[in-house]
């Protein structure tokens, strides 16, 4: 089990060790780690969920909120498809 876990981990890092370049990211400008992210999504959220005199059911609001991440792209605020 352990020498398992040990494997995979081993080969994640072998195999992503280009995507994680974390200097040249960080130089470039991109952000790095989960609170940049996060925050972008939850301002786009509130900016298209809480507009003046819209409510929205679990159903309908998920729909908006599916439209845009298609629209924006796989990593929404990142400006990357």
């Amino acid at each position: 089990m352990v020498q398992g876990l040990v494997t995979r981990a081993t080969v994640y890092f072998r195999n992503g060790h280009r995507r994680m370049n974390y200097r040249d990211a960080i130089d470039g400008g991109s952000p790095i780690g989960p609170g940049p992210v996060e925050a972008t999504n939850k301002v786009l959220v509130a900016q298209r969920m809480k507009r003046a005199g819209q409510s929205w059911e679990r159903d309908g609001g998920q729909g908006v909120l599916s439209a845009r991440y298609t629209d924006q792209g796989a990593l929404i605020g990142l400006g990357q498809k």
